[in-house]
C-alpha cells in the first residue's frame, strides 16, 4: 500500500514543498538520490563534527505522521497520513517483529534507525498516547528519542541501500488505545517499579561502556535543586525541575511525578508549598507535554562523557580529561599559527615574533610549535622573495 507524506526543501524551511508517495521516497532512500555525496560526507564526519549539523539542516526532509496545509504547524494539520515514525539514536540490538514494521532504515548518522508503522484513527488529540502505546508494543519504548514524538517532527531523508519495507505489515488502531485524559494520581505500575528515574541526559551522548568527546561541547540537562529553596523562588524552581524531570522520564505517570515533586518540595523548601500548588505545577507540565510544547531547559554544556560501565575510576577520568583538553588546546594553538601563516598578507618576513604578535600569543608559545611549521614558513618566505 502506498501513502502520501509532505516533502520539504530542508528542516530550516517549514513550508510544504510538495507531497511524495512512500514508494517514491523509499526508492530515494535506497539509492541516496542526488544527495548521496552529502550524506556520505556527513557520515564520515560523524555527529559530533560541526559541519555534520550544517549538512543535516540543508538536506531535504519529510513529516511522516500528518499532512499540513502550507506550513508545518499544528494548526495547519489536514489529517493523519496513516503512519507513525520512530527515531532511535542508538544501534538496535534486538530483533523487531517485522510483521509490525512498514519500513525500517538507517538514519542520517548511520548509527540509529528510523522505524515506520501503519496506524488508523489517529487524531491530534490521541497522537501522543498512540505513539507511546505502539512503541511499548514494539518493545522500543526505552530506545526512542522522546524529542522526536511531536506531530510536526521532521525526518531528514537518509540513505540505506538495504532499507526494509513490508506493504503487508500490521496496521495499529488508535481507537483501541486510550485517549489522553485528565491525569489521575495513580501509583506506579508494575513495569515502572524497578525502573530508575533519569536525572540527566548523559546517556543520550555516550553508551554506558564507552567514552565520548565533543570538543565544542553539547547542551546537557542535569537535574539539580539547591539544598534550601527560599520563599519567593519555590514555584519557579520546582516548575523548572519538573519540566526537565518529565522530559527525561516521559513514561512516568502523573501520580509518580506528583509524588516525586511532593518529596522534593518537603525536603528542599524552607516552607513547603501546599500540595494543591504542587498538583498545579505537575498539571501545567503535563498539559504542555500533551500539546508537544515541552522543551528541555538546558543547564550547561559538557564536552567529555564517561559511561557508567567505562571501567575508569574518578582519578583516571580526571587524568584522561586533562589529556584530552590539553590536546584540544594544542590543536587550537596550532590551527591559529597555521592560519596566520597561510593568510599572511604582510611584506614582512614570517617569523616567530611576527606571528606571535599577530595572533596575540607569547613568543614562547609559538616557539614551542614552530618546528612543525618550519618547512611551511621557509616555503612561504621564499615565495615572497620571488613575487
Amino acid at each position: 500500500m502506498c501513502y502520501e507524506i509532505n516533502l520539504y526543501e530542508s528542516v530550516k524551511k517549514p513550508k510544504v514543498k510538495s507531497t511524495i508517495t512512500t514508494d517514491a521516497l523509499f526508492e530515494i532512500i535506497r539509492s541516496g538520490g542526488s544527495n548521496l555525496e552529502l550524506i556520505n560526507k556527513a557520515r564520515n564526519l560523524g555527529k559530533q563534527h560541526v559541519e555534520y549539523q550544517d549538512i543535516k539542516t540543508n538536506l531535504p526532509a519529510v513529516t511522516w505522521s500528518f499532512l499540513f496545509e502550507g506550513y508545518k504547524k499544528d494548526k495547519n494539520i489536514i489529517n493523519s497520513t496513516g503512519l507513525i515514525y520512530y527515531d532511535i539514536d542508538v544501534a538496535l540490538t534486538m530483533n523487531l517483529n517485522t510483521d509490525y514494521i512498514f519500513a525500517k532504515y538507517q538514519s542520517l548518522s548511520n548509527v540509529g534507525s528510523t522505524i515506520i508503522v501503519k496506524v488508523s484513527g489517529v487524531t491530534i488529540n490521541n497522537f501522543s498516547a498512540t505513539y507511546c502505546a505502539i512503541a511499548n508494543k514494539l518493545g522500543i519504548i526505552d530506545l526512542i528519542d522522546s524529542n522526536a514524538s511531536k506531530r510536526t517532527q521532521f525526518n531528514v531523508i537518509s540513505y540505506d541501500p538495504n532499507i526494509f519495507t513490508n506493504n503487508e505489515s500490521f496496521c495499529f488502531s488508535a481507537e483501541t488505545m486510550p485517549e489522553f485524559e485528565e491525569p489521575k494520581l495513580n501509583t506506579a505500575n508494575e513495569n515502572q517499579k524497578n525502573v530508575k528515574w533519569r536525572y540527566d541526559n548523559y546517556a543520550d551522548y555516550c553508551k554506558e561502556n564507552d567514552t565520548q568527546e565533543y570538543e565544542f561541547g553539547v547542551p546537557v540537562v542535569s537535574l539539580y535543586l539547591p539544598s534550601t529553596i527560599k520563599n519567593g523562588k519555590r514555584k519557579h524552581t520546582l516548575l523548572s525541575y519538573c519540566n526537565n524531570l518529565v522530559l527525561l522520564n516521559p513514561m512516568r505517570s502523573f501520580g509518580e511525578v506528583y509524588t516525586h515533586l511532593l518529596e522534593r518540595n518537603s525536603e528542599k523548601c524552607t516552607e513547603p508549598l501546599d500540595s494543591n500548588e504542587i498538583k498545579d505545577i505537575v498539571t501545567s507540565i503535563f498539559k504542555y507535554k500533551n500539546e508537544n510544547k515541552l522543551k528541555f531547559k538546558y543547564t550547561r554544556t559538557k564536552k567529555i562523557f564517561y559511561g557508567r560501565k567505562s571501567g575508569l575510576t574518578v582519578k583516571e577520568r580526571q587524568r584522561e580529561a586533562r589529556k584530552t583538553v590539553g590536546c584540544w588546546q594544542r590543536n587550537k594553538t596550532k590551527t591559529k599559527i597555521y592560519n596566520a601563516i597561510e593568510r599572511w598578507d604582510s611584506n614582512k618576513k614570517i617569523t616567530i615574533k611576527e606571528v606571535s604578535h599577530l595572533i596575540g600569543m607569547s613568543v614562547r608559545t609559538v616557539k614551542t610549535y614552530w618546528i612543525e611549521f618550519k618547512e611551511f614558513v621557509k616555503e612561504e618566505n621564499e615565495n615572497k622573495k620571488c613575487s
